[in-house]
């Protein structure tokens, strides 16, 4: 079997059994607890007292999509170089999905590798980036150009963190949440489209649901030679806008905002490439809104994100490589879409924000 096939993942409540057992093992060597500010001020205290008998050495980056960058990985590796880590230590990334990213970027490159326990501490990291071993960082504001997979001892779900998120934290994990239902559980869709993400009260099972669909497929296919490529729906489009917010917008949307609009786009592709029906798209788009303000999308940008849906990683042959979804719960994969067809999903989300606003 792939050693990237399948990692431990456990959803703990409250007292880290699983991630004592893991520290112990490692309490002769050096352990590293990588953190931001935002999972020092508001998660470090609550992980501390469970793990008081543990001795770490903190690391701390900034937080945020613009900080993912070969730079900060230069400033991990540079401290982990300063406090002799070597390739028997144990680094443990406290986080969201950005960090989460770098850190096991990081650990998977740093003397060729060290073992590394993702800890997310958002609903994204939870649902999405730190399970199923990709790693990576950006690159000139590319998204994810520079990466490797590869397989963290285990990834450590505490749902009490979604705690202290801001709502707008909270919905752009929704986004990566919805993706996995719309590609590949319907059950899951109709568990969400029934309440309004302040309704979900058992995030256990919301994650637990989520994080079945993405493994499922992970375990079939670790380094994306296929089916893996389900869990790039909604995000063609929704990685062009990301990006161009960063480049464009003082307050740049956040990851799954800009997926959530990926989601709308690419279900509009779904209805004029495949067999998705209007009834569905309009579904789709009523939940959207009814969980993310709109984004102004402006005509005039669409050239601009035309050109960075052609730097995908994704592409192949220079044609843009999209997965839809025939019907909600079922993900279709290597749909090549022309340009023209693009600009007209793009500007269907234009045209639909002016006439709701």
């Amino acid at each position: 079997m792939n050693p990237l096939t399948l990692h431990p993942i456990h959803i703990e409540n409250k007292d880290f059994v699983e991630l004592h057992k893991i520290l112990k093992s490692y309490q002769s060597q050096k352990i590293f607890l990588l953190i931001d500010e935002n999972t020092k001020e508001f998660c470090l205290p609550f992980l501390r007292t469970k793990v008081l008998a543990f001795k770490m050495i903190v690391i701390e980056i900034k937080s945020g999509e613009i900080n993912k960058t070969i730079r900060t990985c230069e400033t991990i590796w540079e401290q982990l170089l300063l406090h002799q880590a070597n390739r028997n230590s144990l680094l443990i990334n406290l986080g969201g999905g950005v960090l989460t990213d770098i850190g096991g970027f990081v650990a998977a490159t740093f003397k060729r590798g060290i073992s590394f326990v993702n800890i997310p501490t958002t609903v994204l990291g939870a649902a999405d980036a730190a399970i199923g071993g990709k790693t990576g960082v950006d690159l000139a504001m590319y998204k994810n150009q520079i990466g490797v997979f590869t397989k963290p001892e285990a990834v450590i779900i505490n749902s009490g963190f979604f705690k202290t998120l801001p709502i707008r934290q909270v919905n752009s994990g929704l986004a990566e949440i919805i993706k996995c239902a719309l590609i590949a559980n319907n059950d899951l869709w109709n568990v969400l489209r029934e309440r309004h993400v302040l309704q979900i009260m058992d995030w256990d099972h919301i994650i637990h649901e989520s994080v079945r669909v993405k493994m499922d497929i992970v375990s079939r296919d670790p380094l994306e030679a296929g089916e893996r490529k389900l869990l790039n729906f909604g995000h063609t489009i929704g990685h062009a806008i990301e990006t161009y917010s960063l480049r464009n917008d003082d307050d740049a949307l956040l990851h799954g905002e800009a997926i959530a609009i990926g989601i709308i786009c690419e279900s509009y592709l779904s209805v004029k490439k495949i067999s998705l029906t209007e009834n569905d798209l309009n579904e789709i788009v009523k939940y959207i809104f009814n969980h993310y303000h709109s984004y102004n999308l402006l005509p005039e940008s669409i050239e601009d994100l035309i050109e960075l849906m052609v730097q995908d990683k994704k592409n192949t042959d220079e044609q843009i490589n999209f997965t839809l979804i025939s019907r909600i719960g079922k993900g279709v994969i290597d749909q090549f879409v022309n340009l023209e067809l693009i600009r007209e999903a793009l500007n269907f989300y234009i045209r639909y924000i002016n006439t709701t606003d």
